[in-house]
């Protein structure tokens, strides 16, 4: 059996942990995020996190997969008409 799935194309803004390796002095420390911006189909949002995929091929597997937290998202915007429509054969 095929099924047909849709998924919005978004651009979602926000911010990500910032590790800064080896020793540093106390006083020299200044706590950052970083502001990033990820480009992806929407696979699944709620109250915990955004998932977005960025790749995917013709039997319906998905790649390149980034879950944000959800108070980590300053903004997320739908980019009309990219809509990814993926058909996959199921197995009864």
């Amino acid at each position: 059996m095929k099924t047909k799935t849709k998924y919005p194309l978004v651009v979602v803004k926000w911010l990500d942990a910032n590790t800064v390796g080896g020793w540093q002095a106390g006083s020299d420390v200044k706590p950052e995020t970083t502001k990033s911006v990820t480009v992806g189909w929407l696979f699944e949002e709620n109250e915990h996190h955004l998932v977005i995929f960025s790749s995917y091929n013709f039997e319906g597997d998905i790649s390149d997969i980034t879950t944000i937290p959800a108070p980590w998202i300053c903004e997320k915007k739908q980019l009309r008409g990219n809509a990814a429509i993926i058909t996959a054969e199921k197995s009864q």
